[in-house]
């Protein structure tokens, strides 16, 4: 019986050591593919509809693979861009779909936030409805081509600019959130 539950116990361990090193090289264990892969797979539409998983990211490189394949994007310590950012699209299921979250934090496993991130980037636009940013500070000008963005437990150092008045209208800032700059209809 203790032979029976050593093998089974090694036989476990090795199982999930194998697993969970089949990674590619430059890729979290949170992807499950980027968009070079999604369009390798489908040479007919060369459009990501889904992506489920959150990507994290420590550098502008990981930030630009989480920016085009997944529909949150987890800053793991401060990351400067020295272009524009464009965040559309969310995690669409049939004809439901998440908007983007870029969250700008760290939490323990209750949930306690733990430590905030700075994201810097010349401008960030976002486009698509519900979109948020949370947790931590985003410091260039924000462009708002949605309705219904929201600001959670987060900075914008810099202006927000919106497309129209619904989109301003919408905009939605929690207590502990503020921007900087000035907010208005551009």
């Amino acid at each position: 019986m203790k032979k029976s539950l050593t093998a089974l116990a090694i036989i476990t361990v090795i199982t999930l050591i194998s697993a969970c090193s089949h990674t590619k090289q430059g890729e979290t264990p949170y992807q499950t593919s980027t968009v070079e892969d999604k369009k390798n797979d489908d040479s007919k539409n060369n459009t990501v509809d889904t992506i489920t998983n959150p990507s994290l990211v420590t550098d502008d490189k990981s930030l630009e693979v989480a920016r085009e394949t997944s529909w949150i994007v987890i800053l793991q310590n401060d990351v400067t861009a020295d272009h524009d950012l464009v965040f559309q699209g969310g995690l669409k299921k049939g004809d439901v779909v998440t908007p983007r979250l870029i969250t700008l934090y760290n939490q323990d496993e209750n949930k306690v936030k733990t430590a905030s991130y700075t994201l810097t980037a010349p401008r960030a636009t976002f486009k698509e409805d519900g979109s948020a940013i949370k947790g931590g500070t985003f410091k260039g000008d924000v462009y708002v081509e949605c309705n219904n963005f929201k600001l959670i437990d987060a900075t914008i150092d810099g202006n927000v600019y919106f497309k129209d008045k619904a989109a301003q209208d919408s905009f939605q800032l929690d207590d502990s959130s503020k921007v900087t700059g000035k907010m208005e209809i551009q």
